[in-house]
């Protein structure tokens, strides 16, 4: 959550300070025969994307995928809401793309997203998917499931599986 340290105020630099204290503890911790997987799911993708810019990793899951914090909270905001109301975002977070990461990430990729998810819709995962320099990626679209809802969902779970097993197929022979 990006307060490991105590600090007084939630930072993006702290947030992402703490997920690069994760990695490297679980780094320690795990197994190194088994292929190094970071999964993000919604705003835990920016994070996710971050960590995999800094760190040698095997794979990428991005779940519910944010392109932009603009776009999410776009996104959330009932359209005729918007006629009466606007949200300010603080530079730090109105900065933050996605895409930025994801064009320079070359592992394996899994993008992960219900196919009635309007909280971070198709598009975003699509638009994501396209712009990736990744050789192996694939985009699952999981019917008739909403945000934050895809592991529960046995289609997701199998390209899960799929995707796990070319990893530690490729890595171990």
């Amino acid at each position: 959550m990006g307060v490991s340290d105590k600090k007084e105020n939630l930072s993006l630099i702290s947030l992402r300070a703490d997920a690069l204290k994760i990695f490297d503890f679980s780094k320690s911790e795990f197994p190194t025969n088994l292929p190094t997987t970071i999964h993000g799911l919604s705003m835990g993708s920016l994070v996710a994307s971050y960590v995999a810019a800094n760190k040698e990793i095997d794979a990428l899951i991005l779940d519910g995928a944010i392109s932009t914090v603009p776009v999410l909270v776009d996104n959330l905001m009932p359209s005729w809401s918007k006629l009466f109301y606007s949200v300010n975002l603080s530079p730090e977070l109105a900065e933050i793309n996605n895409g930025d990461f994801i064009k320079e990430y070359r592992e394996p990729l899994l993008f992960l997203i219900g196919e009635d998810d309007s909280t971070t819709p198709v598009e975003n995962s699509k638009e994501l998917y396209n712009i990736s320099s990744s050789q192996i990626k694939v985009l699952a679209i999981i019917p008739n499931t909403e945000h934050g809802e895809t592991m529960r969902k046995d289609k997701a779970i199998k390209a899960y599986q799929d995707f796990i097993n070319k990893l530690v197929c490729c890595k171990n022979g």
